[in-house]
């Protein structure tokens, strides 16, 4: 069995679930309560663009690495914190957070829905109980040559998200 957690539009997996009925998900579930499958009964595991809006990331992927039957893979993809334009362009939500706290000390927008960023080595911490697998980035769909840019930049910077396959011991 394949399970999406966190499906948003993505029709991925077996099982879809999300917190809010969309087109894609067959289970809604509150994910902060754990995920609603028995223990070990899950091949793989789909998680993209969930762990940023997660406000207790450790707890969600103990959650995965319980669902997951031994050997199972997980697949998880979330923004990048060393991207370049997470400090260029001051339009970005997170950038707009950033200034809205600045401006008045810790009153964070509250329709951000982003709790944090990641780099690998958060990432390797926080997937103790895995063996990672490979780790990825991905760049901006925009055009070949923005995207020819972006992965000439130094450590990664052009990356838009960091994604992780790992396997559960």
């Amino acid at each position: 069995m394949k399970a999406n957690i966190g499906c948003g539009q993505d029709y991925w997996g077996d099982i879809r679930i999300d917190k809010n009925p969309t087109i894609a998900s067959n289970l809604q579930y509150d994910l902060e309560a754990g995920i609603p499958l028995d223990s070990e009964s899950v091949d793989e595991i789909r998680l993209w663009a969930m762990l940023e809006h997660t406000p207790n990331p450790g707890k969600l992927l103990s959650e995965c690495h319980r669902v997951l039957k031994k050997g199972g893979k997980i697949d998880l993809l979330t923004d990048y914190a060393g991207f370049i334009g997470q400090y260029l362009f001051h339009n970005m939500e997170h950038n707009k957070r950033l200034k809205n706290y600045y401006l008045n000390h810790n009153e964070l927008f509250e329709n951000d829905g982003h709790y944090a960023l990641y780099i690998p080595s958060h990432l390797k911490l926080l997937m103790k109980d895995f063996k990672i697998e490979k780790t990825y980035y991905q760049y901006s769909r925009r055009g070949k040559m923005i995207q020819l840019i972006l992965k000439c930049l130094p450590f990664k910077m052009g990356a838009v998200n960091i994604g992780v396959v790992a396997v559960k011991r």
